[in-house]
């Protein structure tokens, strides 16, 4: 096919990137919202889904009609946009290859619950051929880093032990004077 067109697969790939976003916009909305639209429901309230946008802790990103759209992973602003509606850094959670879930990161959940979330949810109602992956993902909007959630967390467990390593609060006591050096 990239011979009928006359390009190469470079070309389409930066084509791609640059024109679908356009062609098929983000879309970034609660759960709430999406399940309310899924069952035909306009007023929230009536469903009890009607949570104030800044207690939401599960958002779905997609495109328009919610298909085929977890390849807004791929959007180049994707992650700006999806910190700026958490509010901060975010766990991703493949939900299927029609859209991604967003949870924030603030210390509500962690990264073995998601995990078994994503587990249950794949082998108990996603159809294998829409399954993506049983893995977390994790941006963190402060290091620009998007990677597994399991190094996300290795890595600020490797920080916190640096960070102590350099506190003097975290160094050896050291003897007092006044006292010879015995203890307290």
């Amino acid at each position: 096919m990239l011979d009928n067109y006359g390009i190469t697969a470079q070309q389409l790939h930066e084509d791609a990137i640059r024109n679908a976003p356009e062609i098929r916009p983000l879309v970034i909305e609660g759960m709430a919202e999406v399940l309310a639209k899924q069952m035909g429901v306009e007023d929230l309230e009536m469903l009890g889904l009607n949570i104030p946008p800044e207690q939401e802790q599960m958002f779905v990103a997609s495109v328009e009609g919610n298909v085929h759209g977890a390849g807004v992973l791929a959007y180049q602003n994707f992650m700006d946009q999806a910190a700026d509606r958490e509010g901060g850094s975010f766990f991703i959670l493949p939900s299927s290859i029609h859209e991604v879930l967003i949870i924030p990161d603030n210390g509500k959940f962690d990264t073995a619950s998601l995990e078994n979330m994503v587990k249950e949810v794949n082998a108990t109602t996603v159809d294998p051929s829409d399954q993506l992956t049983d893995s977390v993902y994790h941006y963190d909007v402060d290091a620009k880093v998007f990677e597994l959630a399991e190094k996300f967390e290795d890595r600020m467990k490797d920080k916190v032990v640096d960070i102590r390593k350099e506190t003097p609060e975290h160094a050896a006591p050291k003897p007092h004077r006044d006292r010879g050096g015995e203890a307290i």
